[in-house]
């Protein structure tokens, strides 16, 4: 039968963070790659968690591509733009930001 293998969250952000570097040009609000970490940060509430719980070397990846993401203006500005532009949406942001900066602290756990 059919076998489908499941990429845990952590993991899968760290490809994506890779593939940003490789392909993203820099485009903090068009990359679809930026895009699909900030959908899961956002949309998975257990993600902080599963990154703190990823082994080390991983852990300290995320923490510091998260810290070089947040140090950058134009990716703080672009995040409005991953979500939807309604209002209920919209005001998810802040939440969002703080799970990024929780994110940012992983090479200090």
């Amino acid at each position: 039968g059919l076998v489908i293998h499941v990429v845990r969250a952590p993991v899968f952000m760290a490809t994506k963070l890779v593939a940003f570097d490789g392909r993203g040009q820099g485009d903090f609000l068009f990359s679809h790659d930026l895009g699909d970490v900030i959908s899961v940060v956002d949309g998975r509430e257990s993600v902080v968690a599963e990154c703190r719980d990823a082994p080390a070397e991983l852990r300290g990846y995320l923490g510091q591509r998260f810290q070089m993401l947040l140090a950058s203006r134009s990716f703080r500005e672009a995040l409005p733009g991953h979500l939807p532009g309604d209002a209920a949406s919209q005001e998810r942001v802040p939440e969002l930001e703080a799970k990024l900066k929780d994110l940012a602290q992983l090479t200090s756990v």
